[in-house]
């Protein structure tokens, strides 16, 4: 396994860390004062929880890799991306 974290750039990581726990903070307080009962917050923290793992594994993915797979999915992504144009209305 390669070194992942010797080019990091811990600064912008820290920096969304950050903006992360600002934006939870944000969401509990908005719903502090609400007569029902808000669990937003949390939802937002499973999302971050489930977006750091992406963000992860993403990090570990070759870079190489990711240019291979990319000849692949773009043609693909275009199909479904014009077949939404024909699905009826929710």
């Amino acid at each position: 396994m390669k070194n992942v974290f010797r080019n990091t750039d811990y600064i912008l990581l820290g920096l969304v860390i950050v903006l992360v726990v600002i934006g939870v903070i944000g969401i509990y307080s908005a719903g502090m004062n609400s007569t029902s009962s808000s669990d937003e917050w949390v939802k937002q923290i499973v999302w971050v929880g489930i977006s750091l793992a992406v963000m992860f594994a993403a990090w570990m993915l070759d870079y190489h890799l990711t240019g291979s797979i990319g000849i692949v999915a773009y043609p693909i992504f275009l199909v479904a991306l014009v077949v939404v144009l024909f699905m009826p209305e929710i």
